[in-house]
C-alpha cells in the first residue's frame, strides 16, 4: 500500500479541470524543496466572506440559493473524488465565489490533497 501511495503524484502536480473546482494556474516548490499548487484567484473571495456580507446587509441565502450552492460544491468533490483526491478541509472559507458568464456566483473548491496527505 505505501508503494502505490508513492507512485502516486501529489496533488499539486494533478490538474483538474470542471467548472466548480479552482483552475491551477502553475505549480512551485517553497525554500524548502515542497511543492504546492498555484490556483486562479477569485476576487468575490470565499463563501464565508459572501455569507458574512449577506448577514452585515440583513439577507441570507434563500433555499433555492443554498440548493444551487450545495450542488456546485458536491459537483467539485464529484471531480475531485473521480480523480482519487479528497478535499480534506471542507468549509466556507476553502470554498470560493467566482462570477460566472451570466454574473451569477460559481463555487468553486481548491487545493485537493491526495488520500496518503490527509491526517
Amino acid at each position: 500500500m505505501l508503494a502505490a501511495a508513492k507512485r502516486q503524484r501529489s496533488a499539486a502536480d494533478q490538474r483538474v479541470d470542471g467548472p466548480n473546482v479552482l483552475a491551477q494556474v502553475g505549480s512551485a516548490a517553497g525554500a524548502d524543496g515542497r511543492r504546492f499548487a498555484l490556483f486562479e484567484f477569485c476576487s468575490a473571495g470565499s463563501l464565508r466572506d459572501l455569507l458574512d456580507r449577506m448577514r452585515a446587509a440583513g439577507q441570507q441565502l434563500t433555499t433555492p440559493q443554498a440548493i444551487e450552492a450545495l450542488k456546485q460544491i458536491t459537483r467539485g468533490l464529484l471531480v475531485y473524488h473521480g480523480r482519487g483526491l479528497v478535499h480534506g478541509d471542507l468549509k466556507p472559507e476553502n470554498v470560493m465565489v467566482a462570477a460566472a458568464d451570466d454574473g451569477s456566483a460559481q463555487l468553486k473548491l481548491g487545493d485537493p490533497l491526495a488520500p496518503e496527505d490527509v491526517g
